[in-house]
């Protein structure tokens, strides 16, 4: 019996890293070519490229593969949490579309998408970003799965 071969997603496909202004020796940083969510945890910065735009602690930035983020002018508090979804990977899941056209709706309203948050959607964001780590490889039956549910939580 012949099928058809189904290729399954890999969870390198999502990266998630702390920026922090110490790693930088130029104290730049770019994010470009993906989907990124980027939470600021603390300090401040500024974005420029497009638009010039500073950003502090509590801070989320989204970022579609068409645009480009230079961070730049960042104090010595700085530090990020970014999680990087693969374009390919990003329109197979399942609540991908429906983000995508809630965010192409801001970024016609409201120019760069950056939204300040309040401390317990905050907190709610940077726990639900750290499910996102290298201990998901551990579970090498189900990683897959587990990384579509948890982008579909984080989307949503």
């Amino acid at each position: 019996m012949h099928g058809t071969h189904t290729p399954q997603k890999r969870v390198k496909e999502i990266s998630r890293s702390t920026i922090s202004r110490h790693d930088l020796p130029h104290g730049r940083c770019v994010l470009a070519r993906g989907f990124h969510i980027s939470l600021v945890t603390n300090g401040t910065a500024k974005i420029s490229d497009t638009y010039d735009l500073a950003i502090r602690a509590h801070d989320l930035i989204i970022l579609t593969p068409g645009m480009r983020a230079v961070f730049d002018a960042m104090d010595d508090a700085f530090e990020m949490t970014c999680l990087r979804i693969e374009p390919d990977y990003f329109d197979s899941l399942r609540d991908g579309q429906t983000m995508y056209t809630q965010l192409s709706r801001f970024i016609r309203e409201y120019g760069y998408p950056v939204l300040h948050l309040d401390s317990d959607t905050f907190e709610y964001l940077g726990r639900t970003m750290e499910l996102f780590s290298e201990h998901m490889d551990a579970y090498s039956h189900s990683r897959n799965a587990i990384a579509d549910r948890l982008c579909g939580f984080l989307l949503l």
